[in-house]
């Protein structure tokens, strides 16, 4: 472990060295002149708001309350990346909300295990992989295989953005045809599911299998709140699955095989290196504990020359956060449930091939 984090660390030293502090996210930068004083202070903060767009409604007390909550996070940040760990921070959109305010706005994953029952075991589309053959990297992006990063708003559907990730990777792989579906769809329609208050990415892929399929963005666009399900957005049906299959839990080694067939949804806890992330390769070091599950999809895999291992994470923030809305995740750390669990509830669309 002691070797995996030093090789970590120097391939970050190397990165910042060549890339110098260019953002790969928000773009929002500060300097040690903005931290001098309790003036400089606040006027790093209204640049961020103007930045970000934040409303001139709130109240004194409220900009108060949420311009200590900033400085925090701009502590952290700045003491993260004077540290030289493997991956910086940044100040991002969600710098002055509370770690509690994060987990309940931008993620929603629920976590159930009783999905496992429902979980296809005869998918014929998925061949078995031998792992010891499989290259030292691979990104499905380069295959034409995935949508660009999208953006869930302030509204806890991350599990719907899991599901349909991978329902238009695993219907491009089937078809040729890279299709953006209705998130919406499923945050509106989906009355089993909780829509912005949270759910379960499997069972959104098994809505999908029961309810005629899934129309596309254009026809059914995303507006981060519940509404109502509107039925004549519902005309045009252009994905269809049949359920979903699970992977084995706390089994990289499996999850690496499914990677290899096809981009799939996973759930991970997420903490503050997390929603701060900027670049580099994150460790996963800060995430203790189960709170805020979040759902991505993992669309690929990589190694450094430096031989360090990593997942290339796809989220739902938008292309303002991270790595133009990816992350690199240490991968093959030494823990079999992966950094940040990312092996706990993991799953990908079945599909009828006779169609």
């Amino acid at each position: 472990m002691k070797m995996k984090m030093t090789r970590l660390i120097l391939f970050s030293l190397v990165m910042v060295l060549v890339l110098g502090l260019a953002s790969a996210g928000s773009g929002f930068e500060y300097s040690e002149d903005d931290l001098k004083s309790e003036e400089a202070k606040w006027a790093l903060y209204e640049r961020w708001r103007a930045h970000h767009n934040r409303p001139e409604t709130d109240s004194d007390d409220e900009k108060q309350k949420r311009f200590v909550i900033f400085m925090d996070t701009v502590k952290r940040v700045d003491d993260h990346n004077k540290a030289k760990k493997p991956y910086l921070m940044e100040l991002n959109r969600m710098s002055d909300l509370t770690f509690e305010e994060i987990g309940r706005m931008y993620t929603g994953t629920k976590l159930d295990q009783n999905h496992r029952q429902l979980s296809s075991r005869n998918s014929s589309r998925l061949k078995v992989v031998d792992r010891h053959n499989l290259p030292k990297e691979f990104d499905w992006r380069q295959h034409g295989v995935v949508n660009p990063p999208k953006d869930q708003g302030q509204c806890g559907s991350c599990w719907t953005f899991g599901a349909m990730g991978t329902l238009e990777s695993g219907h491009a792989l089937r078809t040729g045809q890279l299709i953006s579906v209705s998130e919406q769809q499923i945050v509106d329609c989906d009355l089993e599911q909780g829509g912005c208050n949270g759910g379960v990415p499997a069972y959104a892929l098994n809505y999908v299998a029961k309810h005629g399929g899934m129309t596309t963005t254009e026809c059914y666009p995303y507006v981060a709140q519940r509404t109502v399900c509107c039925g004549a957005k519902l005309v045009n049906r252009v994905i269809q699955c049949t359920g979903f299959e699970d992977v084995p839990a706390d089994d990289e080694d499996a999850l690496l095989e499914a990677v290899a067939q096809q981009p799939v949804s996973a759930c991970l806890f997420l903490y503050e290196g997390f929603f701060g992330y900027k670049e580099g390769i994150y460790t996963g070091e800060d995430c203790v504990g189960t709170d805020n599950p979040h759902a991505i999809n993992i669309v690929g895999w990589g190694e450094t020359p430096e031989g360090c291992k990593y997942w290339i994470i796809k989220n739902s923030w938008g292309q303002e956060w991270g790595e133009k809305g990816y992350m690199r995740l240490a991968r093959d750390t030494g823990d079999p449930r992966g950094a940040c669990q990312i092996t706990m509830q993991t799953c990908f669309p079945t599909f009828d091939e006779a169609k």
